[in-house]
């Protein structure tokens, strides 16, 4: 269907004299302007211009998240509404009248103790409390439900309860209005405009409602402050929104028309809004004679939003291809200037001595490898620590468990000795299946790994015609150690023996995973012997022969107390001493994990020296051909950039015609 083909269908479905078509011709006219604004076509363009080119991680993120907005959004079958208004306009009366339900206290001054009330359709009523705080790690509250929803909301809204951090009061309510696939945000500060500055409300009119409803008294539309809000706050949004006004009842019938014409002239002339939406409203339930003039400006609302949820899509899809024709300038720019320096580090380098080159990196990168090994091994440390503790408080909870003194006799000349001697098995099967245990000692080989690469990144940005050059003039180049050493296989299969693999496998976690085996070779750990247990059965047997006899056995509380008592100090003192040891050898194995790790990076920082040591002569003839490379990539993105200055003319086309429709 073309453009001109579905603006005459729209013309065609509008009822005479203006007035609005039926239901049935309004779906069909939401259709229309969904298929003329083609928001798909939109994100399919974007997504095809992210995957042409490889963008700043910072602007490619920036464009997928708003890509990621306009298609949430499509994806959301409610349209959403932010209801804005002084307090003097009856917004709470307002959403009461459309819920058909007084949940809201009318006559309360409303506080600011949550950013939003999100109120949405629910087969039950339920509300919920959201917060930024740590309480139940996050997770939503139910605060209240059925009955006590209008006393929760009080509370939450009327400044007398709540906390910092809360975030989002969410209301579920079987409405009838709600159930048109309608979602309504309430916002904070209705009593003080002021509290509208709040970045987070802003954020909520710009990137989740659809439409804004303004809501202002019909005895006194558009107070000098709301004008003044409207106009520092809503400039963006103002032509998606809806202005109702409320009160409509303390009009008289025969001036209601021309107040409404009044607002008009008012949005017309004071913000330039062409046609604006404007309706009556009439929100006191004992009000009669209204109902049908509410049920058709509440059916003109969700008309309304339906199509302005059409044009604010377009307008996020202009604004992220805007985002993208920015981030397309900016690689051009950055690629360039990266040339430019490039070329200035190609002209130093036929000067620069390799060997003073391989010298100074090995300096940073030492000093960089031990920073983030020094991390690593702090976290290691408090690792190995929380096992270690666990199994100490495990030791005291298998002698509190003792429930007679057979028990304890049993316990400390058996079961002790077999818990110690397991402890440190265990405690090293948790470093290698559990998180965070595998990922710091696998981090240990990551660590060697991005040092590598990125002396390597370092290397070719510095010396980066050498890899072509020697292919080119046949040099033999030929970094063995990297391709050899465990540290640096990254799981590559042929990377040195299958018994290096299964090594390396215990201790990251990972089957097959290449990299250095803790424990193994220089590194191994030697073992905790396991102290004697002795004194401790001894201390026991005297402790209850003095209160029963020899060979006694009792299950008497304040006895059983007694002997844990006397024997607990000795206890203490042996299982403190043996876990202690269990952390040193942990930790001292650590460090020697770590500086194989850098011996094989030093190892392999040598190798580079020789094997590039003889082809700095060579650099000049490389790169003219790496400029003539990054001149056609730049040609590629300007030839992108102008696809999408066009493509947006277009977007902007179309948008003026859906605000005309």
């Amino acid at each position: 269907m073309t453009t001109g083909e579905s603006v005459d269908r729209l013309g065609a479905e509008e009822a005479p004299g203006g007035t609005p078509p039926a239901a049935s011709s309004w779906d069909t006219r939401t259709k229309i302007l969904s298929e003329l604004a083609d928001i798909d076509g939109h994100v399919a363009f974007a997504k095809g211009l992210l995957a042409r080119n490889a963008l700043p991680e910072d602007a490619r993120s920036d464009v997928e998240r708003a890509i990621g907005r306009v298609e949430a959004r499509q994806q959301d079958p409610c349209v959403t509404m932010a209801v804005i208004g002084e307090f003097s306009a009856g917004k709470s009366s307002f959403i009461n009248a459309l819920l058909r339900e007084e949940l809201f206290e009318a006559d309360a001054v409303q506080g600011t103790t949550v950013a939003s009330t999100i109120i949405e359709y629910g087969a039950a009523p339920e509300l919920r409390l959201e917060t930024t705080g740590q309480s139940q790690e996050g997770a939503p509250r139910i605060i209240g439900a059925q009955d006590d929803l209008a006393g929760a909301l009080a509370k939450y809204t009327s400044g007398s309860e709540g906390s910092v951090g809360t975030q989002t009061l969410r209301l579920a309510y079987p409405s009838d209005f709600l159930s048109e696939n309608v979602r309504i945000i309430d916002t904070p500060g209705t009593n003080s405009l002021s509290q509208w500055h709040d970045e987070v409300t802003k954020r909520t009119l710009r990137d989740t409602a659809d439409a804004c409803i303004v809501l202002t008294p019909a005895v006194e539309p558009f107070s000098q402050t709301l004008r003044d809000f409207m106009r520092d706050n809503l400039s963006e949004t103002l032509p998606n929104c809806l202005f109702l006004l409320t009160k409509i009842d303390l009009v008289r019938e025969r001036e209601r028309e021309r107040v409404l014409e009044h607002a008009r002239r008012i949005l017309a002339s004071e913000f330039g809004l062409e046609n604006p939406v404007v309706l009556p409203y009439c929100s006191l339930p004992e009000a009669e004679g209204f109902e049908e003039a509410n049920r058709a400006s509440e059916r003109r609302m969700i008309e309304a939003l339906r199509e302005r949820r059409v044009r604010i899509q377009l307008q996020r899809c202009g604004a992220l291809l805007d985002q993208a024709l920015t981030a397309l300038g900016q690689n051009m720019a950055h690629l360039a200037e990266e040339r430019r320096l490039e070329s200035e580090r190609l002209a130093e380098a036929t000067t620069r001595d390799l060997g003073s080159f391989i010298r100074e990196k090995r300096e940073i990168v030492l000093r960089d490898f031990q920073q983030k090994i020094g991390r690593e091994s702090e976290s290691f440390r408090s690792i190995v620590h929380q096992l270690a503790s666990e199994e100490y408080l495990g030791v005291w909870a298998m002698l509190n468990s003792c429930a007679s003194l057979s028990h304890i006799r049993h316990f400390l000349s058996q079961g002790l000795e077999s818990v110690l001697s397991g402890a440190m098995s265990r405690i090293v099967v948790r470093l290698e299946t559990e998180e965070p245990g595998a990922r710091t000692l696998n981090m240990v080989r990551l660590i060697a790994q991005g040092e590598r690469l990125r002396f390597e990144h370092e290397f070719l940005s510095e010396y980066q015609t050498l890899t072509s050059l020697t292919k080119d003039l046949n040099i033999p180049v030929s970094i063995s150690f990297v391709h050899e050493s465990r540290w640096f296989s990254e799981g590559n299969p042929q990377a040195g023996s299958s018994q290096e693999a299964t090594e390396s496998s215990v201790w990251t976690g990972r089957s097959g995973q290449g990299g250095s085996a803790f424990g193994m070779g220089a590194g191994a750990i030697a073992g905790v012997p396991v102290p004697s247990t002795e004194h401790l059965v001894k201390l026991t047997e005297k402790g209850i022969s003095a209160r029963l006899g020899l060979n006694q056995d009792s299950s008497n509380p304040e006895q059983v107390r007694r002997v844990k008592e006397e024997v607990s100090p000795g206890l203490a003192e042996l299982a403190t001493s043996f876990f202690s040891s269990v952390e040193a050898e942990l930790n001292r194995s650590f460090i020697s994990y770590a500086n194989e790790a850098w011996a094989a990076l030093d190892h392999l920082l040598t190798e580079y020296r020789a094997a590039y040591g003889h082809a700095i002569a060579e650099m000049r003839e490389h790169d003219l051909a790496e400029q003539i490379r990054v001149d056609d990539e730049l040609e590629s993105i300007r030839l992108d950039h102008r696809l999408v200055e066009g493509h947006l003319k277009v977007l902007r086309v179309t948008l003026e015609r859906l605000r005309e429709i």
